[in-house]
């Protein structure tokens, strides 16, 4: 009769500790299968208007949403690209440069910027441009 007791209380303890347990493993499976949200990028188009290096800042205003001014923080690794140019740096950039710029951040955070260029259409004209001027000056 003992015996039988005792394997009464085994038997229900085993089955109270597999049912505490069984929750946590279907929300740990739940929690592997599902992955973290990746930030969705953005392209803002414009002008500069301000570059704060110490800050680590960049301010250009839309080129055609006149009120649309942004700040973007230069993220870790932000990519700089200039036509013409193996390796930019932010140094190369100056106010009233037409700029593109990838960011992440959504209406009401920072705006974190990956990479900025100056478009390419833009270093064309410029080159076109000044073949023009060599060619009145000749």
């Amino acid at each position: 009769m003992k015996r039988h007791i005792m394997q009464a209380a085994v038997i229900t303890g085993v089955l109270a500790l597999a049912t505490m347990f069984a929750p946590v493993t279907k929300a740990e499976e739940g929690a592997a299968k599902e992955k973290p949200a990746k930030a969705k990028s953005h392209q803002f188009t414009g002008h500069i208007e301000s570059i704060n290096a110490e800050a680590g800042t960049i301010t250009a205003k839309h080129s055609t949403q006149k009120d649309n001014t942004k700040t973007f923080k230069l993220g870790d690794g932000c990519k700089f690209k200039m036509p013409g140019k193996d390796s930019a740096t932010l140094a190369d950039f100056k106010a009233g440069d037409k700029v593109q710029i990838k960011y992440t951040g959504e209406e009401g955070e920072q705006a974190v910027a990956s990479s900025i260029q100056i478009p390419a259409e833009k270093a064309e004209k410029e080159g076109k441009d000044k073949d023009k001027e060599k060619e009145k000056s000749q």
